[in-house]
């Protein structure tokens, strides 16, 4: 019969627990090594088949139960055992660069390098789900396939690229991987072959616009390889900053429900998100732009629940894993393997068109031949953009607004100017921002020379 115990034997059965299951700590997560195959805890087991499963506090609860024949007079008071046995476990500070991989022989480890190597029971908080399978032809079945669903292979090469750096959970790809079409193209069957190739374990699945909001849903990253968003929603995003943070691998802190302090979260997971069309966002920076790398599906294929079986089935699924391997990305090769492609790019300009008011200005002043000019006063280019959103939308921003949106496209310096006997400080444009001259270098027919040469930033 279970029991209630004071604050005294709870501590005591905390540390009995933490040391006897030899439990690890590792940001935000409690983890106890278990047998590879039959789940079972194995603590002083061999390296080749320990590996490592995340203990939620329900886990605890239960194991208390078996253990002690403990029982918990209330929610506050298992958290607080909970909180004592992380303080009791190993704890584990450093960023883990290696994660386990089943193989035939057994358990190996996939080193920071993209090497295979055994084990020396050396924690290792993510473990892969399928047993590499490294047929060529399989492999080659796999590469065929993402190349008919994104029509080019140099879309296929740069999406495996991206999705290989799901394999180095010691850094950060500082990426955002957006997979866009609509419905029976591919691509809910590559987010189905993601979820059986890194398991439940490994993935969490926090929306951006829940990101922003810093909801309590953010702490889930912790210990995770990879974010996986299955369809995404087409809700305004308000804030950027915290989607910035976490994709660049820094810390971030959450408010958890039920507890005062804020929750460190701090993941080098690759974020993933499946959707029909991109949403709208207040950030209008270049800084997002580089972090979000776009692969386009758009062929669309009859349904066949064969074709999607095999590609889910184990064979396949090592053999996706054998393919990623081939493809692994090291810190010093990022610029080049992550480096946007052509349709990508285009995908880019796309977006940031439609997400900015102040871009469809200037492609109305482009196809016009009004563009503005070095020396203009941004004053004055701000009350040709209240006309022309008059015109367009029928609204009217108040021109300090339009100024502070117009600042983003143009580089601007201050100069002092004669009116009427005074001297007064005005903002002139002195060329295009690169992204923006980047989009109007994109428009057909390009600029006159003349003028790119003297609006270059």
């Amino acid at each position: 019969m279970l029991q209630l115990k004071s604050k005294a034997a709870l501590a005591q059965e905390a540390m009995t627990l933490a040391t006897s299951f030899r439990l690890v700590y590792y940001r935000n997560n409690l983890y106890a090594p278990v047998h590879y195959i039959t789940q079972e805890p194995n603590p002083d087991g061999d390296p080749e088949e320990t590996h490592w499963e995340v203990l939620a506090q329900h886990e605890i609860q239960r194991l208390a139960a078996a253990e002690f024949k403990t029982m918990f007079s209330s929610d506050s008071e298992l958290r607080a055992f909970y909180f004592m046995v992380t303080q009791a476990s190993e704890g584990v500070y450093h960023s883990v660069d290696s994660l386990l991989v089943k193989t035939g022989q057994g358990l190996r480890v996939l080193d920071g390098q993209g090497q295979l190597q055994v084990p020396d029971g050396s924690f290792a908080a993510n473990t892969l789900q399928p047993a590499l399978n490294s047929d060529d032809g399989l492999k080659k079945e796999v590469y065929d396939t993402l190349v008919t669903w994104l029509d080019s292979e140099e879309e296929a090469v740069s999406l495996l690229h991206h999705l290989a750096t799901v394999l180095a959970p010691g850094w950060s790809a500082v990426k955002y991987v957006l997979l866009i079409g609509e419905g029976r193209n591919g691509k809910g069957v590559l987010i189905g072959m993601l979820n059986r190739l890194f398991g439940d374990s490994n993935i969490s699945s926090v929306p951006r616009q829940e990101i922003a909001k810093r909801s309590p849903m953010v702490i889930d990253l912790n210990g995770k390889l990879i974010n996986m968003v299955y369809d995404g929603a087409m809700e305004y995003i308000k804030d950027s900053g915290p989607e910035k943070t976490l994709t660049a691998g820094e810390p971030a802190s959450i408010k958890d429900l039920y507890v005062s302090a804020p929750v460190k979260v701090q993941t080098n997971a690759l974020f993933v998100e499946a959707l029909n069309k991109e949403p709208l966002s207040r950030d209008k920076s270049s800084a997002l732009q580089k972090r979000l790398a776009r692969f386009y599906f758009d062929k669309v294929f009859p349904m066949d629940k064969e074709f999607e079986a095999r590609m889910w089935g184990d064979e396949i699924m090592g053999a996706f894993l054998a393919l990623l391997i081939d493809y692994y990305v090291q810190p010093h090769e990022m610029a080049v393997k992550l480096a946007l492609t052509e349709a990508s790019q285009e995908l880019q300009l796309e977006h940031m068109y439609q997400n900015s008011h102040g871009l469809q200005f200037l492609k109305t002043m482009f196809d016009e031949g009004q563009l503005p000019a070095v020396g203009d006063e941004l004053e004055e280019v701000g009350k040709k953009f209240m006309a022309w959103q008059k015109i367009s939308s029928g609204t009217s921003w108040e021109l300090p607004e339009i100024t502070q949106q117009l600042a983003t496209l143009f580089s601007v310096e201050r100069k002092s100017k004669r009116s009427g006997g005074a001297v007064k400080k005005i903002k002139v444009v002195t060329g295009f921002k690169p992204d923006t001259q980047r989009y109007l270098d994109s428009l057909e027919g390009g600029l006159d020379e003349d003028r790119i040469n003297s609006m270059v930033d």
